[in-house]
C-alpha cells in the first residue's frame, strides 16, 4: 500500500474520512523503523515536482503500513528538509507521541483500586481519573494481571512519559512491551510470538561483532568475594553442558551480593545458580539481518519466512560451528513501505548481571537464594 497524506490540522486521530489529501503514489522512498519500547518513526523521500509537494508540511499526517501483516497506522510530520537535488526528506513520529501533550498530576496509581487501562481511557471517574490534567483521545490498555504494585507520581509528567519513560514509568515498573496503534497503545507481557524460522550465523547476516558474540560465550564461572582486607574464593562451577574439551570459564565477582564474607559453600552455591541460568555455552546474540532482493526466488525460502516476523518475536539463531542454537528477540525493524519488505531487522538478547539472574531465578522457583 502506498502512503496516504492527510490534513492534520483538526487534531483528530480518525483518518477514515474527511482528512484525506491524497495517495503519495509518486514518493521516491518510504520506510518505517520501530524499536522495542522505543522510537517509532516514518521517513519519506519526495520530489519537489510531486503532486502533493506543497501539502507535505509539519503537522500533516502520513498513514502507512508499518510492517508485514500489520494494519496501517498514522505518523505526524515533524520535519521537512530543504530541497537537495530536487527532493526532500520527510520525518514523521507515530501519532501516539501526541500523548506528550497530555499532562498527569502528582498522585498514586493503585491497581488494587482501578486497572490502569480504566484510569487512562476515562472509564473510571474516581480519584485516579482526576490525575489527568487534560483529556486525551487515546485509549491505553494495561492488563490487570500485570499491575501488581502502585506507581507514585511525585511530580507532574506527560502521559507519554508515564507510559514509556525511564524511572517510575508503567513499562519500567510492570515490564512488558508496548504495541502502538493509531487509537492508542496496549502493553503486553510478551508482544511477539516464538518463531520457528531460523537464522544461521554467517548466512544473510551482517554484523561487525559476530565474532565477539561467540568469544564472550561461557559455560562455567569462577566466583570470588573481596573486601578491602579479605578475599574468599570459590571453585569453578560448570553448566551441565560443559565438558573438559569445551570449557570456557568467566570470572564472577559476587562482592556486591554479601555485606560480610560468605563461606566457600555459599559462594559456590550462588555461582552455580548463576551458571545454570546464564552460562549455557550459547552466544548472547546481537545481530543485524539484511535481506537479499531475491528473497522470493529459488534458494531464498529461508529468508522468505524471516521476512514475516514481527517486532518482539523470538527467533532461533543457529551457530553451526559451535553446534548450538539460541534464540533472540527482534528489537528493531526497518520496513520498506513501497516494496512491502523489511530492509533489515535487529536481534538482541539482554546480558544479565549476577544480581539480575539470581533475582529472576528466585522469582521463577519461589526459593530465596539470599538465605
Amino acid at each position: 500500500m502506498k502512503p496516504v497524506l492527510h490534513d492534520g490540522s483538526s487534531g483528530t486521530i480518525d483518518f477514515s474520512r474527511g482528512t484525506r489529501i491524497g495517495t503519495l503514489t509518486d514518493c521516491i522512498s518510504c520506510k518505517v523503523t520501530e524499536e522495542r519500547n522505543g522510537p517509532y518513526e516514518l521517513e519519506l523521500g519526495y520530489a519537489v515536482s510531486g503532486k502533493y509537494y506543497d501539502d507535505i508540511v509539519n503537522g500533516n499526517v502520513i498513514v502507512a503500513v508499518p510492517s508485514d501483516g500489520v494494519a496501517e497506522t498514522a505518523f505526524d510530520i515533524y520535519r521537512v528538509s530543504r530541497p537537495i537535488n530536487g527532493r526532500i526528506k520527510v520525518n514523521a513520529r507515530h501519532i501516539t507521541n501526541r500523548m506528550r501533550y497530555c499532562m498527569v498530576k502528582p498522585g498514586v496509581i493503585d491497581p488494587r483500586v482501578v486497572y490502569v487501562e480504566k484510569y487512562i481511557s476515562g472509564q473510571y471517574y474516581g480519584d485516579a481519573r482526576s490525575l489527568l490534567v487534560n483529556e486525551t483521545p487515546f485509549k491505553v490498555s494495561v492488563p490487570g494481571t500485570m499491575t501488581t504494585q502502585s506507581i507514585t507520581i511525585s511530580k507532574p509528567r506527560t502521559l507519554r512519559d508515564l507510559l514509556q519513560g525511564s524511572a517510575g514509568s508503567i513499562v519500567q515498573t510492570y515490564g512488558g512491551e508496548w504495541k502502538w496503534n493509531t487509537d492508542g497503545a496496549v502493553l503486553y507481557a510478551n508482544r511477539g510470538t516464538v518463531r520457528t524460522d531460523g537464522i544461521t550465523y554467517g548466512k544473510n547476516l551482517v554484523d561487525l561483532k559476530q565474532e565477539e558474540a561467540i568469544e564472550n560465550t561461557y559455560n562455567a564461572a569462577y566466583p570470588f568475594w573481596a573486601s578491602d582486607d579479605t578475599t574468599v574464593v570459590g571453585s569453578i562451577q560448570r553448566h551441565s553442558s560443559a565438558t573438559n574439551s569445551n570449557l570456557k570459564v568467566m570470572l564472577l565477582d559476587l562482592s556486591s551480593e554479601y555485606e560480610t564474607a560468605p563461606t566457600v559453600a555459599q559462594l559456590n552455591s550462588r555461582c552455580q545458580s548463576y551458571v545454570n541460568s546464564n552460562c549455557r555455552g550459547v552466544p548472547n546474540v546481537s545481530l543485524t539481518v539484511k535481506f537479499a532482493p531475491l528473497w522470493m526466488a529459488l534458494g531464498y525460502q529461508d529468508i522468505a519466512g524471516i521476512q514475516r516476523i514481527q517486532l518482539c518475536d523470538e527467533v532461533p539463531v543457529i551457530f553451526e560451528q559451535l553446534g548450538v542454537t539460541t534464540s533472540a528477540k527482534v528489537i528493531k525493524t526497518d520496513y520498506n513501505v513501497l516494496t512491502e519488505r523489511y530492509n533489515s531487522i535487529e536481534l538482541g538478547s539482554e546480558r544479565l548481571t549476577a544480581a539480575k539472574a539470581i533475582s529472576r531465578l528466585s522469582k521463577a522457583t519461589g526459593v530465596s537464594l539470599y538465605t
